[in-house]
């Protein structure tokens, strides 16, 4: 069996092929939702806003 059938076969599948294709398109929709929240959030990480209630204390 040469490589382009093989490669065909096992995406043809339900099985090992469909697990792999499922993971693929999870991934793609995973990095999908958090890209848009960080281009929605204007690219600044919400861990770095400082609180609104920090006091801050001159020496």
């Amino acid at each position: 069996m040469d490589i382009g059938g093989l490669v065909h076969t096992f995406f043809n599948n339900a099985g090992p092929g469909g697990v792999v294709v499922m993971l693929i398109f999870g991934t793609a929709c995973t990095i999908y939702f958090f890209l848009t929240r960080w281009i929605v959030s204007g690219g600044r990480d919400e861990a770095a806003i400082p609180d609104e209630q920090s006091v801050s204390v001159d020496a």
